[in-house]
This record gives C-alpha cells, structure tokens and sequence, in this order.
C-alpha cells in the first residue's frame, strides 16, 4: 500500500467537513488503485478543491467529485492503449460508488469515435445538451450513466 502524502488534503476544501471527509478517502482510494495499476510507488493524482488532476509518463486523468457526489471525468488517457485501464476505473468507481455515494458518473466532451465506442460499450448514454450558443452542432458530447448506487436509489423511490 502507497503511503499517504502528509500534506494529501490540503488542497482539498468543502464547506461540510463530513463531505471533504468522504472527499478526502474517495481521492485516497483513487490514487492507491490508478497509482499502483500503473506501477508507481507514490500518489500521480494531485488534489484541489473537489478534483483529482493526474499528468504522467503512464496515464493522465482529471475527475471531478461534483456537490451532488456525482464523478465526472473530464480528461483521461493512457500510455498503453487497450490494456483494459479504462475498464477497470469504472469497474472501481462502479465498486465504491455505495461507499461514496456516487449515483452517476460521467464522461465530460467525449470527441472521437473511439471514446464513444468506449462510453457506449459501458453502458453510457449520451447527454443531450439543454442549451446552445449558437446553431453549429458540436463534435462534444457528455456522456453518463447511473453507478450501482445510483440505480439502488431509484429503485427504492420508484
């Protein structure tokens, strides 16, 4: 197990110290997986405020913890391409989604045929934008879908 960095939650800030608690050991779960997935003997993923920002040889990754505990990944790629990396985060955040309290996760601007290909094939459907700026259609597109957690809940209020 990769020790925790002294100063880890610094940077991390909530106004609800329960929430940046969860915040805090959600981060901390998330760096012990990607860090030791990709062979490093220390923490890649650098926190600030309610994000994870990642950029190394191996991997480069931005989540966001949104103020409903939704996840939202802006950002990710990887140095060995269909290795399965990809596959074994939403796997993770699928496994700790009740622990945290995650109901959706999201993929932020997918743009390229092979990020959607991704995205459809774990079950993410594309989010139709609300509004627009102006009438040219994006290449960008939100995708998401409901965690374990999340599709727990509904059916219980549904």
């Amino acid at each position: 197990m990769i020790s925790v960095p002294e100063n880890f939650a610094d940077g991390i800030d909530d106004p609800d110290p329960q929430r940046k608690a969860l915040m805090v050991e959600f981060f901390i779960e998330l760096n012990q997986f990607m860090s030791t997935r990709h062979g490093y003997k220390k923490f890649m993923c650098e926190p600030w405020v309610c994000k994870v920002d990642a950029n190394c040889e191996k991997f480069s990754l931005t989540l966001v913890y949104n103020h409903d505990n939704s996840v939202s990944i802006s950002k990710i790629g990887f140095k060995e391409k269909r290795n399965g990396h990809g596959a074994a985060l939403i796997e993770v955040l699928d496994n700790v989604s009740h622990k945290y309290k995650i109901p959706f996760i999201e993929f932020v601007s997918v743009s390229t045929e092979p990020m959607q290909s991704f995205v459809q094939k774990f079950g993410f459907t594309k989010r139709e934008p609300e509004y627009t700026f102006d009438e040219t259609p994006s290449i960008l597109s939100n995708w998401f879908r409901k965690s374990p957690f999340g599709l727990n809940m509904e059916n219980k209020n549904g």
